[in-house]
């Protein structure tokens, strides 16, 4: 794939274009526990796989791995005949990559990670 800019950025044996500057990017850096983590907490809302945080009712915030099939705003989901699952996700308490529990290492950053506008209702 090629952005509009033409740049491209290849992570884990796919080639992605970069992020726009305003798209879907972190408001202040974060130090993530590992490189992989780093690089899907900024592709959450966009297609692939992404994490954030999402604070449910008033509690601790919740870590979320979510998986969307289409890009928003883009291409219609095809016709089937069955059901299509556009957007799953699930809560997660340790990173998928190094292991680290993630409460404790994002405690003071989870304001950062927070996307409640893109937790599933």
């Amino acid at each position: 794939m090629r952005s509009e800019s033409g740049r491209w950025r290849s992570v884990l044996g796919q080639v992605r274009p970069k992020p726009d500057a305003n798209q879907n990017v972190l408001a202040k850096p974060v130090r993530s526990c590992c490189s992989a983590f780093g690089y899907y907490s900024n592709e959450a809302g966009r297609r692939g796989f992404g994490i954030f945080t999402y604070y449910f009712e008033e509690n601790d915030p919740v870590f979320i791995l979510q998986h969307r099939a289409l890009d928003p705003g883009g291409q219609q989901p095809p016709v089937a005949p069955t059901p299509l699952s556009l957007v799953s996700e699930m809560q997660i308490q340790f990173c998928p990559w190094c292991g680290i529990k993630l409460n404790e290492f994002y405690k003071s950053a989870v304001k950062e990670l927070e996307r409640n506008d893109l937790k599933i209702d």
